[in-house]
């Protein structure tokens, strides 16, 4: 299954941008997806994503990523993180996934030049990131007002 990415405005002022990105769901793209991980054998066989707010606004996160069957998440809607808190949000086995977010005020906003349509056909441009650990366990993302 290919998903075309491209570029749209959002209301709260990501900008359109020019290129358009495809890419393939399926494990044997490594270079789109992130590779499906190879560590060590433990009792925890994926990687948690915890999102994490050093702001001191409450932040709304955006995220795209691969589940644990293999197929993108791409649901519509974004988490709510409060000042100071941390929120468990995914489980993948993935290395790549990508993130966007607002502050409540629209003062701090995290954006990216890859853009990804949600499956009720908003498009959002979106930061890659990836999951570095050699062992599965949890993947703390951080989101600071200072950035």
């Amino acid at each position: 299954m290919k998903l075309l990415l491209i570029c749209i405005a959002l209301s709260f002022s990501i900008p359109s941008f020019a290129n358009e990105f495809t890419f393939e769901t399926n494990a044997g793209a490594k270079e789109d997806l992130g590779s499906l991980q190879e560590k060590s054998a433990q009792a925890q066989d994926h990687d948690r994503l915890i999102l994490a707010n050093l702001c001191h606004e409450t932040i709304r996160v955006y995220l795209a990523y691969v589940k644990l069957d293999g197929t993108w998440d791409l649901s519509p809607g974004y988490f709510q993180v409060l000042p100071g808190q941390s929120s468990f949000v995914a489980r993948t086995r993935y290395s790549t996934y990508y993130i966007a977010a607002i502050s409540e005020s629209g003062r701090y906003i995290w954006k990216g030049n890859v853009a990804i349509r949600f499956d009720d056909g908003t498009t959002l441009g979106m930061i890659e990131k990836k999951i570095l650990s050699s062992t599965w366990g949890d993947w703390t993302q951080q989101l600071s007002c200072n950035n």
